[in-house]
């Protein structure tokens, strides 16, 4: 076994021993202090820490290696704490205020993000899912749907209030041709997605018109994606993902037949993030194909 595995495990182990005696109140006001514990772990990279306060159903799907790998990727601060919403009974919704997720790709800034806990034995435990996210990604990239979709299944069980759970069951049919199953769990995840998530559905939703030969629909979503992201933009939404929304964009004017405005959404593109490789393909894309004729005028009636 890996050192730091050992470690993690000596860690959790004392701190079953010291705060997993007794009880707490089941009340949605007990669950705060366990929420902050779990933050401050995850802030101080304690993995064994933050894996002791796991729900049993994450800790089953979830191995402590992924834990450790994910406080290592990620450097994480939040500002406070909102009070408890009860989502269900045994279920409840911390907000958690300005969280920021730093790696060394990207820095993500949540206005507000919703952490779920759950009620069991005796205990608020944190319903936390992200390695499991970090890996369906992973899979998505390397064409492994079955996978994907495995661990999408696994994401919505530990959580059930969280959109990324149905939204990567929609990227995993979707690209096991599954349209109907694909649509179904898009618009779960609309349900779920807070404001600052739903840039996110309606981008994903843009995409799936665009693959289904849709393109008044993608251009719909693709405005409303822009416009939900735009108080976001750069803090949360990149302006990479800015201009990958545009050339999503540009290629639905395209398949409607209007090359002016996807050279439009080109040009804007560009002027927002200029090494753009989706933008860049489709200028190439209509650089190849050829306008057509400007239409010959008819002869002025004598």
């Amino acid at each position: 076994m890996k050192l730091h595995s050992i470690i993690a495990l000596l860690v959790v182990g004392l701190a079953l021993l010291t705060g997993g005696c007794g009880t707490v109140p089941s009340t949605p006001d007990a669950a705060v202090p366990v929420a902050r514990d779990f933050l401050r772990a995850r802030a101080d990279r304690s993995a064994g820490t933050l894996y002791a306060l796991l729900t049993a159903g994450a800790k089953e799907a979830i191995s402590l290696d992924a834990v450790v790998g994910q406080v290592r990727r990620e450097t994480v601060s939040f500002t406070s704490l909102g009070a408890a919403v009860q989502a269900d009974p045994g279920w409840v919704q911390v907000p958690v205020v300005d969280l920021v997720v730093r790696t060394q790709e990207s820095e993500a800034r949540w206005p507000e993000v919703r952490l779920t806990l759950h009620y069991e034995g005796g205990q608020w435990r944190v319903a936390w899912a992200d390695p499991l996210m970090y890996l369906a990604s992973q899979a998505y990239q390397n064409a492994r749907y079955s996978e994907e979709l495995e661990l999408a299944e696994s994401i919505a069980d530990i959580d059930p209030y969280h959109y990324r759970g149905p939204l990567e069951r929609h990227f995993a049919q979707r690209s096991l041709e599954r349209p109907r199953e694909a649509e179904v769990a898009l618009l779960k995840a609309a349900a779920l997605a807070t404001p600052a998530q739903a840039p996110d559905v309606e981008d994903a939703a843009a995409r799936f018109r665009l693959r289904l030969g849709q393109p008044d629909m993608a251009l719909a979503h693709c405005r409303s994606a822009l416009e939900k992201a735009a108080p976001y933009i750069p803090q949360l939404y990149s302006f990479r993902w800015q201009a990958d929304a545009l050339a999503v964009q540009g290629r639905a004017f395209l398949a409607k037949g209007d090359r002016s405005a996807a050279e439009a959404a080109v040009r804007d593109g560009l002027s927002i993030d200029p090494e753009n490789a989706d933008l860049a393909m489709l200028r190439r894309d209509l650089a190849a194909k050829p306008a057509p004729p400007a239409a010959t005028p008819a002869p002025l009636k004598p």
